[in-house]
Protein backbone atom coordinates (compact mmCIF):
# COMPACT_ATOMS: atom_id res chain seq x y z
CA UNK A 1 0.00 0.00 0.00
CA UNK A 2 1.11 3.27 -0.76
CA UNK A 3 2.01 5.65 1.76
CA UNK A 4 1.77 8.79 -0.50
CA UNK A 5 -1.08 11.77 0.17
CA UNK A 6 -3.01 13.31 -2.60
CA UNK A 7 -1.95 16.45 -2.29
CA UNK A 8 -3.63 18.67 -5.18
CA UNK A 9 -1.77 21.04 -7.06
CA UNK A 10 -2.22 24.69 -6.22
CA UNK A 11 -4.44 26.93 -8.71
CA UNK A 12 -1.96 29.13 -11.02
CA UNK A 13 -4.04 32.13 -9.86
CA UNK A 14 -3.44 32.05 -6.19
CA UNK A 15 -0.68 33.56 -4.68
CA UNK A 16 1.21 31.28 -2.07
CA UNK A 17 0.86 33.53 1.10
CA UNK A 18 -2.95 34.14 0.15
CA UNK A 19 -4.82 31.27 2.16
CA UNK A 20 -2.39 31.64 5.20
CA UNK A 21 -3.56 35.83 5.22
CA UNK A 22 -7.00 34.61 5.09
CA UNK A 23 -6.85 32.38 7.85
CA UNK A 24 -4.87 34.59 9.82
CA UNK A 25 -7.14 37.79 9.41
CA UNK A 26 -10.00 35.78 10.42
CA UNK A 27 -8.59 34.59 13.47
CA UNK A 28 -6.86 37.73 14.51
CA UNK A 29 -10.45 39.26 14.06
CA UNK A 30 -11.72 36.42 16.43
CA UNK A 31 -9.45 37.00 19.00
CA UNK A 32 -9.49 40.86 19.02
CA UNK A 33 -13.48 40.67 19.00
CA UNK A 34 -13.87 37.76 21.60
CA UNK A 35 -12.78 38.88 24.79
CA UNK A 36 -14.21 42.98 24.73
CA UNK A 37 -17.40 41.30 23.52
CA UNK A 38 -17.42 38.66 26.33
CA UNK A 39 -16.42 42.05 28.98
CA UNK A 40 -19.41 43.45 27.84
CA UNK A 41 -21.59 41.05 28.50
CA UNK A 42 -22.21 39.23 25.68
CA UNK A 43 -22.91 35.70 25.60
CA UNK A 44 -23.45 35.07 21.72
CA UNK A 45 -21.26 33.52 19.94
CA UNK A 46 -19.22 35.06 16.28
CA UNK A 47 -21.50 32.83 14.26
CA UNK A 48 -25.12 33.77 16.24
CA UNK A 49 -23.68 37.58 15.93
CA UNK A 50 -23.40 37.18 12.42
CA UNK A 51 -26.92 36.22 11.99
CA UNK A 52 -28.08 39.36 14.23
CA UNK A 53 -25.90 41.56 11.81
CA UNK A 54 -27.59 40.09 8.19
CA UNK A 55 -30.96 40.38 9.89
CA UNK A 56 -29.90 43.76 11.06
CA UNK A 57 -29.63 44.30 7.59
CA UNK A 58 -31.99 42.13 5.66
CA UNK A 59 -34.83 40.81 8.14
CA UNK A 60 -36.51 37.86 7.29
CA UNK A 61 -34.38 35.23 5.52
CA UNK A 62 -35.02 31.88 5.25
CA UNK A 63 -32.36 29.60 6.92
CA UNK A 64 -31.03 28.29 3.76
CA UNK A 65 -30.39 31.81 2.37
CA UNK A 66 -28.63 32.65 5.95
CA UNK A 67 -26.44 29.66 5.46
CA UNK A 68 -25.20 30.41 1.77
CA UNK A 69 -24.52 34.04 2.96
CA UNK A 70 -22.59 33.06 5.78
CA UNK A 71 -21.11 29.64 4.31
CA UNK A 72 -22.18 27.45 7.00
CA UNK A 73 -24.34 24.29 6.08
CA UNK A 74 -27.95 24.20 6.53
CA UNK A 75 -28.08 22.28 9.38
CA UNK A 76 -25.20 24.36 11.84
CA UNK A 77 -27.43 27.42 10.45
CA UNK A 78 -30.90 25.89 11.72
CA UNK A 79 -28.91 24.87 15.33
CA UNK A 80 -28.00 28.88 15.26
CA UNK A 81 -31.38 29.71 14.60
CA UNK A 82 -32.67 27.64 17.42
CA UNK A 83 -30.63 29.20 20.03
CA UNK A 84 -31.29 33.00 18.68
CA UNK A 85 -35.03 31.81 18.97
CA UNK A 86 -34.44 30.31 22.35
CA UNK A 87 -32.60 33.40 23.67
CA UNK A 88 -35.84 35.78 22.22
CA UNK A 89 -33.52 37.72 20.13
CA UNK A 90 -34.95 35.88 16.59
CA UNK A 91 -38.50 34.23 15.28
CA UNK A 92 -39.78 32.13 12.78
CA UNK A 93 -42.45 33.53 10.65
CA UNK A 94 -44.15 32.22 7.58
CA UNK A 95 -42.72 33.42 3.95
CA UNK A 96 -45.61 35.58 2.72
CA UNK A 97 -44.75 34.27 -0.28
CA UNK A 98 -44.42 30.31 0.21
CA UNK A 99 -46.05 29.38 3.29
CA UNK A 100 -44.60 25.48 3.27
CA UNK A 101 -41.20 28.03 4.34
CA UNK A 102 -40.36 30.12 7.66
CA UNK A 103 -38.17 33.36 7.21
CA UNK A 104 -36.23 34.36 10.67
CA UNK A 105 -36.70 38.31 11.63
CA UNK A 106 -34.91 39.96 14.46
CA UNK A 107 -37.28 40.88 17.74
CA UNK A 108 -36.94 43.72 19.49
CA UNK A 109 -34.58 42.50 21.51
CA UNK A 110 -32.50 40.93 18.81
CA UNK A 111 -32.15 44.72 17.03
CA UNK A 112 -31.86 46.22 20.59
CA UNK A 113 -29.01 44.19 21.35
CA UNK A 114 -27.18 44.39 17.49
CA UNK A 115 -27.22 48.21 17.62
CA UNK A 116 -25.43 47.75 21.50
CA UNK A 117 -22.62 45.55 19.92
CA UNK A 118 -22.07 47.50 16.55
CA UNK A 119 -20.24 50.60 18.54
CA UNK A 120 -18.15 47.71 20.81
CA UNK A 121 -16.89 45.96 17.47
CA UNK A 122 -15.98 48.98 16.01
CA UNK A 123 -14.23 49.65 18.99
CA UNK A 124 -12.07 47.06 18.68
CA UNK A 125 -11.49 47.13 15.26
CA UNK A 126 -10.71 51.38 15.56
CA UNK A 127 -7.31 50.79 16.19
CA UNK A 128 -6.24 48.20 13.10
CA UNK A 129 -8.30 49.35 10.41
CA UNK A 130 -6.45 52.80 11.57
CA UNK A 131 -3.54 51.81 9.89
CA UNK A 132 -5.28 51.17 6.56
CA UNK A 133 -6.54 54.74 4.75
CA UNK A 134 -10.50 54.91 3.51
CA UNK A 135 -9.36 53.44 -0.07
CA UNK A 136 -7.37 50.65 1.24
CA UNK A 137 -10.42 49.67 3.23
CA UNK A 138 -12.77 49.76 0.10
CA UNK A 139 -10.48 47.90 -2.00
CA UNK A 140 -9.92 45.29 1.28
CA UNK A 141 -14.11 45.08 1.51
CA UNK A 142 -14.45 44.82 -1.87
CA UNK A 143 -12.08 41.86 -2.12
CA UNK A 144 -13.59 40.04 0.40
CA UNK A 145 -17.06 40.69 -0.45
CA UNK A 146 -15.32 38.97 -3.99
CA UNK A 147 -14.44 35.92 -2.15
CA UNK A 148 -17.58 35.41 -0.58
CA UNK A 149 -20.22 36.18 -4.10
CA UNK A 150 -18.17 33.67 -5.50
CA UNK A 151 -18.40 31.17 -2.85
CA UNK A 152 -22.21 32.23 -3.30
CA UNK A 153 -22.49 31.44 -7.01
CA UNK A 154 -20.78 28.34 -6.85
CA UNK A 155 -23.68 27.70 -4.36
CA UNK A 156 -26.23 28.32 -6.70
CA UNK A 157 -24.39 26.59 -9.58
CA UNK A 158 -23.05 23.32 -8.34
CA UNK A 159 -25.59 23.27 -5.24
CA UNK A 160 -22.19 22.59 -3.49
CA UNK A 161 -21.60 23.52 0.41
CA UNK A 162 -18.91 24.98 2.35
CA UNK A 163 -16.19 22.11 1.31
CA UNK A 164 -16.33 23.94 -1.97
Amino acid sequence: ASTRRYVPTAHKYITPDLPIALVRSSLVYRQLTQKPLLEAGVSQTPPEMGVLHLLSHDDGQRVGVLADHTTRERTVMTRIADRLVRKGLVERREDPEDRRAVCLWLTAAGRSLHEELTPVRDAVLAPITASLSREEQRRLTAALEALSERKLRLVEEDGCTSSC
